[in-house]
């Protein structure tokens, strides 16, 4: 018999909230990760929603039910969250829909998608319930092969190593409420390392090599870039000549992200807002965090991150500080997965 806790759980619900205001209350809440709208007879007539978490040591486990709606993680909504994690997600029942480079794709039952937290997205859902794993990008990032190549991939079944992803996810949407404190930390590690042997070993029926790019190149060039985000006088010349490249092909592995410039300036922007809502990097100054990232003047940061995330970094900074205020909530409702969500990364 074991004789500690059990992970902390927590169960969100608009039941009892008056039919007429569930829906802006579901609103507010899964604020924390997507902003969602929903046909308006739908939201005053019949409306309904739930979040089952449970927090296993590092990792998230969420299991939603709710109707038809849209769901959308733009600039702007990335920049108010201030988090960095992977959701790896199934459903049981309904279905989701997306685009990508104007080709339509459906998550059907049976299908794993992956989503990047840290890009924009844009969907629609029939009534559903699904089941996510959601990880921090640091525990996740070191072990896939191509970190930032995941966005938005379905993986298929009739792929053995997703198959056993698909199987444990549905163990711990069974059996999450039965594990103790104790057992956390190992039940991570394992789950961890199959997300990572799944993703880095299945081969995608849609999305994974669609940009035709030179996959074992790109995965280099990324690491030395992120590996040199602090170095100012970082330029695509400098990066060919460090990785005894041409810069012809340079550019055309990153032409799909705007160009190697666009690429370097985006993974610095990236880090500097997981810096400026983390809350312990509260301290360190707008200024500092600009320098750091290679930013030769804070002028220009400032510039760039406003084109990037529609606000100043004070302001992305100040947002999650009001953001996290205004989840304190007066109906006796059980948010606690915003506040799981969000500190995930700390």
């Amino acid at each position: 018999m074991k004789s500690d806790a059990q992970i902390p759980q927590s169960f969100f619900t608009v039941d009892h909230i008056p039919q007429h205001e569930r829906f802006e209350v579901w609103r507010d809440s899964i604020a924390c990760v997507f902003d969602v709208e929903c046909d308006r007879d739908k939201r005053l007539n019949q409306f309904g929603a739930q979040v089952e978490a449970q927090i296993c040591g590092q990792l998230m486990l969420a299991s939603t039910t709710t109707l038809e709606q849209s769901w959308e993680r733009s600039s702007s909504t990335i920049a108010r969250c201030g988090v960095d994690h992977y959701m790896v997600q199934f459903y049981e029942a309904g279905y989701m829909a997306f685009e990508e480079k104007g080709a339509e794709y459906v998550l059907r039952q049976g299908e794993v998608i992956i989503f990047d937290l840290s890009e924009k997205t844009f969907l629609t859902t029939n009534n559903f319930s699904n089941f996510s794993i959601i990880i921090p990008r640091h525990l996740l990032a070191p072990l896939l092969h191509d970190s930032d190549g995941h966005h938005h991939r379905i993986m298929s079944r009739s792929n053995p190593m997703v198959k056993i992803l698909h199987d444990h996810m549905l163990s711990l949407k069974k059996h999450a409420n039965q594990v103790y404190l104790s057992e956390a930390d190992d039940l991570n590690r394992a789950t961890i390392a199959l997300l990572a042997a799944a993703m880095n070993g299945s081969v995608d029926d849609g999305l994974t090599n669609r940009q035709g790019k030179p996959i074992a190149q790109s995965i280099m060039v990324k690491r030395v870039i992120d590996e040199q985000l602090s170095n100012k006088e970082l330029d695509p010349e400098q990066l060919a000549i460090m990785i005894g490249m041409s810069r012809s092909k340079l550019y055309s592995i990153f032409e799909t992200y705007g160009g190697v410039k666009s690429y370097l300036r985006d993974r610095r922007l990236g880090k500097a807002m997981s810096i400026l809502t983390s809350p312990g990097q509260a301290h360190r100054s707008v200024a500092e965090i600009s320098y750091s990232l290679g930013f030769s003047n804070e002028t220009t940061f400032r510039r760039n991150f406003k084109a990037k995330y529609g606000m100043q970094p004070r302001e992305a900074r100040q947002n999650r500080l009001g953001f996290e205020q205004q989840r304190l909530d007066h109906r006796g409702l059980d948010r606690r997965y915003e506040t799981w969500l969000r500190d995930l990364s700390v």
